[in-house]
């Protein structure tokens, strides 16, 4: 899973991807949704944020971390 989060005092947005492992080792992409809003067009809404959110539930409730880039540091833990 794949989760990418930009928060400005204006717009922002929140992606995410779901993977997994084939057969033969490819990496399959099985889920993933986004997004955004920008005062100037599509004004943030929290209840709709959290609606969106809760969709990711069901993966990050079986997620183990293998890599992390927060705060520009690679993490494996």
């Amino acid at each position: 899973m794949r989760v990418h989060i930009e928060d400005r005092d204006t717009y922002g947005g929140s992606d995410y991807q779901v993977f997994r492992l084939g057969e033969n080792s490819e990496i399959l992409q099985i889920a993933g949704s986004s997004f955004s809003f920008d005062q100037d067009l599509i004004p943030y809404d929290e209840e709709s944020f959290h609606q969106w959110k809760a969709q990711m539930d069901t993966y990050l409730n079986n997620c183990r971390l293998l890599l992390s880039t927060q705060d520009g540091e690679m993490r494996t833990e």
